[in-house]
């Protein structure tokens, strides 16, 4: 029998057998558990696989019955050992689940190929097959994690030696084969699920390592609860050990948190009290019992701090922009004073005006004899008002005080020509005007009096 006949049938052979194995029958489906390999020695058991996010790395890990989300420095890992681990851990979870299953699916491919072969008569057709297949079943193991590697490379080295016959068939005289070979990864030995006391005692070892205060307490109370619970499957000195360790723990950085609240409380109603006296030292004098304070405890809380500071500053600022605009003030108050003296008088005469603008509002008068009088008295308030030059910043107070006269003269006159014709519109276009007059004049004031108050209150 030619050796390509002896190869096809050992091939075919082998085929047959991998085509026949059945697939193991699956058992129960379980949570995956990933390792983490930490730089201090410690083992850590993740439920899922782990995500490195920026500098971190966030995973899920197992504390007793429980699991706790966390996340670490990416520098407190180990990746070497970590990644390879990882790979061997797919590696064997493909295995259980979907291996024989894939496996079988190639040796039916490969039986497909055999027949193919074995129809066809076309020699460069049969090479062009053999070679499609030997192709095929060398990434093969590459992609599905070095499954049942020795396997394949037993079918490949067949696929090869009917190839070196059909290519002679075929009539070449030189040829090699370009194709890459599987290198299989060393693999690490797929760990068995921790027991209670080593996830436990992997958890309160990792607590050192968990650098954001927040999800150090929340893995503190996590670990208290879980051993509380698991303390009748402990030994009684592993549960006191752990029990001791982590309590005084939960203490310290509980007590670390009520300092650092307190410290946070106190200086935030220190410095907005200064900032709102303009008291730049004082609020600088937070500042530095907030550094202070900080370097006692241990720098235990940064970011907090770095927050702390940044409010505190910001209330610094403040007290700075208050204390210019208070100098400020200090140096304008006597043109305010001066100004204030001096309109006064027209102030008055308009507030003696009110009554009779508001009954001109009302449409309820006043009686057509006050008219007169009305009007000469606005006259002498507009030429009082056009003699007095205010400060810059009481310029827009003094227009309003102007408009409001205006506004009342206005009123009067056409109150008077309702009075003459009778008219109701006539007496509703002195409403309104009375209404505009009454509104600036109390506007007026209050930016008048405003003024005369320093920045702050």
């Amino acid at each position: 029998m030619p050796y390509a006949k002896v190869a096809r049938a050992r091939l075919a052979g082998l085929v047959l057998a991998c085509v026949l194995v059945r697939p193991a029958p699956a058992g129960a489906e379980t949570t995956p558990l990933f390792r983490l390999f930490l730089t201090n020695g410690t083992v850590v058991a993740c439920v899922g696989e782990y995500a490195r996010v920026g500098d971190r790395v966030v995973f899920t890990m197992l504390v007793g019955d429980r699991s706790q989300l966390l996340s670490l420095p990416e520098s407190t890992v180990d990746w070497g050992q970590t990644e390879q681990y990882t790979d061997s851990y797919r590696a064997a979870r493909y295995g259980e689940t979907r291996g024989e299953a894939d496996f079988s699916a190639l040796a039916g491919q490969v039986a497909a190929m055999l027949n193919e072969l074995a129809i066809t008569s076309d020699p460069g057709r049969k090479l062009q097959i053999a070679l499609d297949a030997r192709r095929r079943l060398d990434a093969w193991p590459r992609d599905h994690y070095n499954y049942k590697a020795a396997d394949v490379r037993q079918i490949v080295q067949l696929v090869d030696e009917a190839i070196t016959e059909m290519r002679a068939a075929a009539g070449e005289q030189q040829f090699d084969f370009s194709l890459e070979a599987n290198i299989q990864p060393t693999e690490i030995p797929v760990l068995p699920e921790p027991t209670v006391a080593e996830s436990l005692t992997s958890a309160a070892a990792v607590v050192d390592l968990a650098d954001d205060p927040s999800e150090r307490v929340s893995l503190l109370e996590s670990l208290a609860h879980a051993i509380d619970t698991a303390t009748s499957s402990l030994s009684p000195s592993i549960a006191t050990h752990l029990q001791t360790v982590v309590r005084d723990r939960l203490h310290a950085e509980q007590q670390v948190e009520a300092d650092y609240s307190r410290l946070s409380s106190s200086a935030g109603v220190d410095a907005r009290s200064h900032a709102a006296r303009a008291d730049v030292r004082g609020v600088e004098r937070v500042m530095a019992r907030v550094q202070a304070e900080d370097e006692r405890l241990g720098h235990q809380r940064p970011e907090r701090v770095a927050a702390l500071l940044a409010s505190v500053h910001d209330e610094l600022d403040s007290a700075r922009r208050l204390r210019l605009a208070r100098d400020q003030w200090s140096v304008k108050i006597g043109a305010y004073r001066s100004y204030r003296r001096a309109v006064s008088a027209p102030l008055a005469s308009l507030d003696l005006m009110a009554s009779s603008l508001d009954d001109i509002k009302r449409l309820a008068g006043p009686d057509a004899t006050e008219l007169p009088r009305l009007l000469q008295r606005v006259g002498q308030i507009l030429r009082a008002l056009a003699s007095i030059v205010p400060p810059t910043d009481l310029a827009q107070a003094h227009t309003l005080i102007e408009s409001a006269a205006r506004l009342a003269e206005q009123a009067v006159l056409t109150r008077k020509s309702a009075v003459a014709t009778g008219a109701m519109d006539q007496a509703w276009q002195a409403s309104s005007a009375a209404a505009g007059a009454l509104m600036l004049l109390d506007r007026a004031k209050h930016d008048v009096e405003s003024a005369m108050a320093p920045p702050g209150g």
